[in-house]
């Protein structure tokens, strides 16, 4: 079995050949020694004894640091994707995946995305959205990129498709990948943890406060600090790509440097009664894997 010690997160991983990604390798190495152990003598195991052979092993396996892993491939259901060469290769341990997408990305038609992006964004809009629309989808997935310095704000004043538009982010990399904090949660202590390990940061938000000073550090894509609960704070690189819904814009913050970060994109119709499609995002889900191939592609 490969497994590696996380020196900065004191964990210990386990390479999982079927699903490409490294695990938490604890559990599943208890319940091997309690078999080994029991079938030696029933009454051999003991918990002191189990913990000093998991040291034991934190000792002898490699070591990495936190930064060595999900940065240059990304597992999705049966390959790996190379985000350098943008293709699709078999899983290997080499790749130091921890992050999983449980489908594989298809080559095919989007007709009920583009329908979506026709009826929700104005004709003479449609080419110039569904180019931006499609970057933006396969920006979720270059999960290494420190080019992304920036952030999307959707707007409108609701019922407007915003809602569905942001379950297809979630669908995209899966709700396990999303963190859905609200903002002003983000500014506290802990507001960092949730974001560990997440490719993207979804925040329909409402109460109208904006953390901006830890924003503008989440989309810097420099290293940072995060505080845990109970457990020692880590150094990482948050790459979370963020996409918060607003039915009013915050009062901005006046510098180039945070107005240069933001794409915004409003969405100008609105949907009541029998114009309101309410299986829409049921019928985007099975175009999923097509979206993604469509987005990773362009």
């Amino acid at each position: 079995m490969r497994m590696v010690y996380v020196t900065n997160e004191k964990s210990l991983l386990l390479y999982n050949k079927y699903d490409g990604i490294y695990v938490d390798a604890v559990f599943p190495l208890k319940r091997i020694l309690a078999l080994i152990i029991s079938c030696i003598d029933v009454n051999a195991w003991n918990s002191y004894l189990e913990s000093k052979v998991v040291d034991l092993l934190v000792r002898t396996v490699d070591k990495k640091d936190g930064i060595d892993f999900d940065h240059h491939f990304l597992a999705f259901k049966e390959q790996a994707l190379d985000l350098k060469k943008l293709e699709f290769v078999a899983f290997d341990p080499s790749q130091n995946c921890t992050i999983k997408i449980g489908y594989q990305p298809l080559d095919g038609q989007t007709p009920r995305l583009d329908g979506f992006l026709s009826t929700t964004f104005n004709d003479d809009q449609f080419e110039g959205v569904r180019s931006f629309v499609l970057q933006w989808f396969g920006l979720q997935f270059d999960i290494e990129s420190k080019e992304a310095a920036a952030m999307l704000w959707c707007i409108s004043p609701g019922a407007s498709g915003k809602s569905v538009f942001m379950s297809i982010i979630r669908n995209l990399v899966g709700a396990e990948n999303v963190a859905s904090p609200a903002l002003s949660e983000l500014g506290g202590t802990f507001g960092l943890e949730p974001l560990l390990k997440k490719i993207s940061l979804i925040s329909d938000e409402s109460d109208g406060s904006f953390p901006y000073n830890r924003v503008k550090a989440l989309i810097s894509g420099n290293s940072q600090m995060v505080a845990r609960k109970y457990k020692q704070p880590v150094e990482v690189n948050l790459t979370a790509k963020i996409t918060i819904g607003f039915n009013q814009l915050p009062v901005p913050e006046r510098t180039l440097g945070f107005e240069r970060r933001v794409y915004l994109l409003p969405f100008p119709n609105s949907f009541l009664g029998k114009q309101a499609d309410i299986h829409l995002t049921e019928r985007l889900q099975q175009e999923i894997p097509h979206i993604a191939f469509a987005a990773i592609q362009l």
